[in-house]
């Protein structure tokens, strides 16, 4: 993640499971908006729904389109390195939690 003279801008060098969720936003929000204004108007219900997707992403960690991407063979970038947060496994998988806690209980990292 680079900052550029006090501009944020985020990683494009390869498709990552964040970068890929809010791609997949927009497209939903773009093609819901365009089919409740020319076809209609109850598909604002679709933008409705991923506004409070989004949000609730924010407020629990939790995304299913971005465990779908996972299953699918994307990797994190944002969350990567994290270590257990409130003993959950932030950033990694349950399968890496689990050779993580095997590493700490032999004694290495």
């Amino acid at each position: 993640m680079a900052f550029r003279r006090g501009i944020y801008i985020v990683p494009t060098h390869r498709w990552y499971i964040e970068r890929t969720v809010w791609l997949i936003a927009g497209g939903v929000l773009l093609t819901s908006t365009t089919l409740a204004a020319l076809v209609h108007p109850l598909w604002i219900l679709l933008v409705i729904a991923t506004a409070w997707a989004s949000i609730a992403v924010s407020l629990t960690g939790f995304c299913i389109v971005g465990n779908l991407l996972q299953r699918l063979g994307f990797t994190a970038m944002l969350g990567q390195d994290l270590s257990d947060f409130a003993g959950v496994a932030v950033g990694r998988s349950v399968q890496d939690q689990d050779v993580g806690h095997e590493r700490q209980s032999n004694g290495s990292l």
